[in-house]
């Protein structure tokens, strides 16, 4: 959005409910800040840009935005604890009158357990394998983490005949077990279909808000594995309702 011609179309005093999805609201321009802390002051030389100059398009996009909502009525909700809290420390959400976590909803009556050996005779898939299923709206994002995963598989010790149920577009490479692969997938029957057929799904994202892709599969009786990142931990509770890792760490 045009931030100044926005902002300014409406008057002061007006609530506003903003539900943010990712960081890029309240940064110079990247939608997840990795290690970077900047955004808690003032966004320049931004190290997703390389840019080496003082005064460069991060520093230019956060004082836009900074501008443009100081004076507003803003009221800030979150899917996550996790994206509510890195918000909280935001230089540009500073006048924010109110922050609050609201999580994602789920149509159960769309995300449901299916039967897992229909779902994978759906799919043309072996009923004597594990499948460990995972996807994304691209495969090929790295934040998505998919090349930490396929370094986990190659750690894999076990009598079990494994294959992967993939699921998202992109090409996937340097996995060292049978890949069975939908494409992307659009329809959310066909992927509940999917995650019923799984034994197990994983999700090792680097940094995400409240990746819904769990919580699907939790909602079609599929456990969870995945790295301690983001607004995660929200819903896959350790040794509760599925694992954790510490991320990056593919063993």
């Amino acid at each position: 959005i045009d931030y100044k011609s926005f902002f300014a179309s409406i008057p002061d005093d007006l609530p506003v409910v903003w539900t943010l999805h990712d960081m890029n609201p309240f940064t110079g321009g990247c939608h997840y800040a990795g290690q970077c802390t900047q955004f808690e002051k003032e966004c320049s030389q931004c190290p997703q840009l390389g840019t080496p100059g003082q005064q460069d398009l991060s520093w230019n996009f956060f004082h836009e935005k900074n501008e443009a909502i100081k004076n507003k009525n803003i009221h800030i909700v979150t899917p996550s604890h996790w994206l509510e809290s890195v918000a909280r420390r935001s230089a540009i959400l500073g006048n924010a009158k109110s922050f609050r976590t609201i999580p994602y909803g789920l149509d159960t009556a769309v995300f449901r357990p299916y039967e897992k050996k229909e779902a994978r005779a759906q799919l043309g898939i072996r009923s004597d394998k594990v499948i460990v299923g995972f996807g994304a709206e691209s495969l090929t994002n790295y934040r998505k983490g998919f090349q930490h995963l396929g370094q986990a598989f190659t750690k894999l010790s076990t009598k079990h005949n494994i294959a992967a149920l993939a699921f998202g577009s992109g090409d996937l490479r340097d996995f060292d077990l049978e890949v069975i692969s939908t494409g992307f997938v659009s329809d959310p029957h066909q992927q509940a279909i999917i995650y019923s057929a799984a034994d197990l799904f994983v999700m090792p994202s680097l940094e995400d808000n409240l990746p819904q892709t769990g919580i699907e599969a939790m909602a079609c009786g599929t456990p969870v594995v995945a790295f301690d990142a983001g607004g995660v931990s929200d819903y896959v509770k350790h040794e509760e309702t599925g694992l954790l890792a510490i991320t990056g760490n593919t063993a």
